[in-house]
């Protein structure tokens, strides 16, 4: 895992993060008002050193853990949001965005510092992510097709509902450990076409426009992520148990 690919690619996920919110100042997942944009040149400047971190192998730790306690804590903050509104469903999907970004780095602290229970709760923390990007879209349906190119066929209706059967099937093989490592790689490719295919060309054509920017990089992060999960699950002794089972 040390040397892995998926590995590799989330720590520069990480730090192309980092210089977007050097470049911004600004985060539309920090529900924070009091200092807002020096939190998030900290966090800039925590994302470009803990990814860089990542690429040296007595650092590998330091930089995974800087980074999970970072997105957990700014999923955090949108609790109070969510103790305020509990029925408004984005306030939870936020959280999940975020643990979903940690979940990466979860695992690779894991993975170098032998916990190999804290990589299988990463594993779940995953599938969880899975369900909240399903039921986002169920909930926010229209605007999820309204992202699909129009020349993909056969419709933009069509694969915002396949891609949220999509994460609820990617969660469920992440729960069981049935075809688990497939599913992780189904969601990073999921993500990856996502962001190439529907977010580019936006930020392309509106290279001003801060959110869909920022949905961007969270994107392929979020992608990086998945990848991580995946080449855990290519070489995991529980992923070997759960098939003799």
């Amino acid at each position: 895992m040390k040397n892995s690919l998926g590995r590799a690619i989330y720590a520069l996920a990480n730090i192309a993060f980092g210089i977007f919110d050097f470049i911004w100042r600004d985060s539309i997942a920090l529900n924070v008002s009091h200092g807002r944009h020096a939190i998030v040149l900290l966090i800039a400047t925590l994302q470009v050193l803990a990814g860089l971190a990542i690429f040296f192998p007595r650092s590998i730790r330091y930089g995974a853990a800087t980074l999970a306690v970072v997105y957990i804590a700014v999923g955090l903050t949108a609790i109070p949001f969510i103790l305020k509104n509990p029925r408004v469903y984005a306030n939870w999907g936020e959280f999940f965005y975020q643990l979903a970004l940690a979940v990466g780095a979860i695992i690779i602290f894991a993975l170098d510092t032998q916990k190999p229970a804290l990589a299988r709760i990463g594993v779940y923390a995953f599938a969880l992510c899975n369900i909240s990007f399903a039921i986002e879209q169920v909930e926010f349906l229209r605007g999820t097709a309204e992202l699909v190119p129009h020349w993909v066929p056969p419709n933009q209706m069509f694969w915002a509902w396949a891609t949220t059967l999509f994460f609820a099937l990617a969660a469920i093989g992440l729960l069981t450990g049935i075809c688990a490592r497939l599913a992780a790689q189904f969601d990073t490719a999921m993500l990856i076409l996502f962001a190439l295919l529907s977010l580019l060309p936006v930020v392309i054509a509106h290279p001003h426009g801060f959110f869909r920017w920022n949905e961007f990089v969270q994107t392929f992060v979020t992608a990086a992520s998945a990848w991580v999960v995946a080449d855990y699950l290519a070489g995991s002794p529980f992923m070997r148990k759960l098939h003799r089972a």
